[in-house]
Formats: structure tokens, sequence, C-alpha cells
């Protein structure tokens, strides 16, 4: 039987990606999986650096296809320049709703782009207080951004727990309502214990 040389590396090549891929997934986004290799770094550079509305709707335009990492910076950065009742929702709907895409956003601070862009840092940063803020306003959104907690560990678990933190100050009955809903250990994972719902349930 003859063996195809060229497509036998190609099959080896995914199935490593999708065993990397699967490691990430029930390891935790602290597993180094390289994702960081398929984020277009010039794009988000673009994207993250342009000074004015005009010049980033021109970047973005530009782009032969949009992913998560560069929909998320994007409209951090459009709600930052203009900001919107549609620039909230599509914000919104970049919130991660798997490990694997919690894992692919993660994998912007593995870039190059990370260290030489101040710009892309602090729109990532801005970016879970931005999808906090549009939450609190759209609340079939909080238990997405709920469960971005149980994707995240280690540093990365920082940006979700301020989110949570920041979504409690600015609607804490919807954020109550949403963690009632949530399973058990996806509820853990934003708040332990949570003494929140303690605290409710006491109330006459």
């Amino acid at each position: 039987m003859r063996i195809n040389k060229k497509r036998l590396v190609e099959t080896i090549s995914v199935l490593g990606a999708s065993l990397t891929i699967y490691a990430t997934i029930h390891a935790g986004v602290s597993t180094p999986c390289h994702l960081e290799v398929f984020i277009e770094e010039k794009a988000l550079i673009a994207v993250s650096e342009a000074p004015d509305l005009p010049a980033l709707k021109s970047a973005w335009s530009s782009l032969p296809f949009y992913d998560l990492p560069l929909e998320a910076i994007y409209w951090t950065h459009v709600g930052e320049l203009e900001h919107s009742a549609d620039s909230e929702k599509a914000l919104l709907k970049t919130i991660p709703r798997s490990p694997l895409e919690f894992a692919y956003l993660y994998a912007l601070n593995d870039t190059k782009a990370w260290s030489s862009s101040p710009a892309l840092v602090r729109l990532y940063e801005e970016y879970f207080e931005s999808l906090a803020k549009a939450a609190a306003k759209h609340e079939e959104y909080i238990k997405p951004l709920l469960m971005m907690s149980r994707f995240a560990d280690g540093e990365a678990k920082n940006s979700t727990d301020q989110a949570n933190e920041f979504l409690k100050k600015l609607n804490l009955s919807g954020y109550l309502r949403a963690l009632r809903r949530l399973d058990t250990q996806s509820r853990r994972s934003v708040c332990g214990d949570c003494p929140e719902l303690a605290q409710e349930s006491r109330k006459p």
C-alpha cells in the first residue's frame, strides 16, 4: 500500500494541534499551547493604535477576516471612541462561550504585539470592565459574563474577578439572579461559597 507522505504529515499536524487544544481545555488556560500563532498581530496593532474612529473603521474594513481577539479589541476601542447601544451589544457578543475561546483570547498575552503595543494591553484590560458595564444594562449577558470565571485560572482569573466585582457594584440584583442560574461548579468559580447568596436568603 502506497503512503501519501504529504497527507500523513498533514494528518499528524492536525492531530497534534487537536491534542494540544484538548490539553488546554482540561488543564486550564495557563497551559502553554501556542494559540498565539493563530493571532493576526499586525491587524491587532493597527486596530489598537488607531487614533480616531475613521482610522479605526478604515483599519477594520481592510482586514480579510475577523476572529475573537480582533473583535474583542475592536469593539472595546469603538466603545471608547464613540459609545453607543449598538457598540455595547456588539461587544457583549464577543464574550467567550467556551474554554477554548477564552484561551484564544488570553493568548494575546503571549504575542509579540503584547510587549510592543501599550494600546493593545490597555484595551485588553479595559475589555473586561467594558463587558461588565454593558452586561449590567443587558441582563441576558450577565450569565455568560459570569461563566468566564469557569474558563479562567491564574492571572487570567484576575480579569474575570475584576469584571464580576464591577458588575456587582452596577447591578447587584441582576448579578444575584444570574448567579442562582449557574451550575454549582460555575458558581464556585465566580464566588466560592457565595456569601452574597447566603446574605440575600436571610433578608426578611
